[in-house]
């Protein structure tokens, strides 16, 4: 057992490792983000949060967080979020990226297609089965053709018996399937 002497060193040491842990404060508010929107930028993958989403800093030397555009991967805990994680850390941790900027998200991320070498990572994503195309904000048919590629041939979660994550609910029924009696789409994240 600590004694009383050793509590505040104790105490200070676990602030300590609290804020090395804490989420990278980002240097964009949501209403300059906005001005982002519809830009391709330059900057490099500093952290991977999961399989969707990344912290960039940009070229101006701000850390923004984005959101790949296009998909959904499974959040934390469900099948396949170790996958999907792992993917986006090995395809962008470190590497020097290019985003198109096409909105901001209600949780003040970023949303853009993010490409490192060439390579666009929510395609790569969709293509290895460990992410879904979030048909609800989008129709890029890209996307949608590699879904339904990844689905036939049983890729990552897409396996004969696998369990798909709750994240790829919509993307069971036929992609691009109209909801609600309605073909239109919002592009806004919400």
């Amino acid at each position: 057992m600590l004694s009383w002497a050793h509590r505040p060193l104790v105490t200070a040491v676990a602030a300590l490792h609290c804020l090395l842990l804490a989420p990278v404060a980002w240097s964009q508010p949501a209403p300059a983000l906005r001005t982002l929107v519809g830009q391709t930028l330059s900057g490099r993958v500093t952290t991977v949060v999961d399989g969707d989403t990344v912290d960039v800093r940009l070229a101006a030397g701000s850390v923004i967080r984005v959101r790949l555009e296009g998909v959904d991967a499974p959040e934390r805990g469900a099948p396949f979020s170790v996958q999907a994680r792992t993917a986006t850390r090995v395809a962008l941790f470190g590497q020097a990226v290019t985003l198109v900027a096409t909105d901001v998200d209600r949780y003040q991320r970023l949303v853009a297609r993010v490409s490192a070498n060439g390579r666009d990572s929510s395609l790569a994503l969709v293509q290895a089965g460990l992410a879904c195309h979030f048909t609800r904000y989008s129709s890029d048919a890209a996307l949608a053709a590699a879904q339904v590629s990844a689905r036939a041939e049983g890729r990552g979660f897409w396996v004969r018996g696998g369990q798909r994550p709750a994240a790829c609910d919509d993307a069971i029924a036929p992609t691009l399937k109209p909801r609600g009696g309605s073909t239109q789409r919002s592009s806004t994240l919400r």
